[in-house]
């Protein structure tokens, strides 16, 4: 019985001792594809989530039925424009046009209207500028707020690439007692620009959480 069990255990010592080989001239093998995996693994949630880089290049942020014009491309803030946003098209550009009457006037500034349906039941219109400085976009932020209420019914950080770049604010209730009662109003800043965007209450804040600005 002890030869036996001395037989078993030699058995077992050789058997822990092949494994322990096989791991050590494949472990190389093993830690590479694990850290291979890790990499793309880091890689694809760097190009879908930074702020939409890989989905804007493939196109999938763009499921409209319509054909987005090209907006011109002379500044950095108008190559910035997105052309689609999930379900909406680009489909009217007009410079200069955006807030007139503001005492902190944006060094440029334009008019955009996104259409997703043909009867242009959700149609949002957008109204963006740029000022010199973060404190010139303070004045013209706090005036355009004003022009609403100043009571926003919602507010939030935005945020991009985990830096806070601004704030939101959504005007649920700026426009019933205007013609358009099924609208509402969010205006954002990142930095030194600031996006107004008006559309129905109901697909507003999707606007707003796709639209890559």
């Amino acid at each position: 019985m002890n030869d036996s069990m001395t037989n078993n255990s030699m058995m077992n010592n050789n058997f822990f001792e092949k494994v322990k080989r096989y791991i050590k001239r494949h472990k190389v093998v093993v830690f590479s594809a694990i850290g291979s995996l890790v990499v793309l693994c880091l890689v694809a949630c760097v190009l879908f989530l930074y702020p939409g880089f890989l989905r804007k290049q493939l196109g999938l942020d763009n499921m409209s039925e319509f054909t987005a014009i090209e907006q011109p491309a002379n500044t950095e803030l108008q190559k910035a424009i997105p052309q689609y946003d999930r379900q909406w098209a680009l489909m009217d550009f007009q410079a200069g046009a955006a807030w007139p009457d503001l005492l902190a006037v944006p060094q440029e500034s334009y008019t955009l209207k996104y259409q997703a349906s043909q009867d242009n039941s959700k149609d949002v219109a957008v109204s963006l500028g740029q000022w010199p400085n973060e404190k010139n976009l303070a004045s013209a932020l706090d005036e355009i707020k004003k022009s609403y209420g100043d009571s926003p019914q919602e507010t939030g950080e935005v945020k991009a690439q985990g830096e806070m770049v601004g704030n939101y604010y959504l005007f649920s209730e700026a426009l019933d007692n205007q013609t358009s009662q099924n609208q509402s109003v969010i205006i954002w800043s990142n930095k030194t620009v600031i996006i107004q965007a008006v559309g129905d209450k109901a697909l507003l804040k999707d606007f707003y959480n796709g639209y890559i600005l």
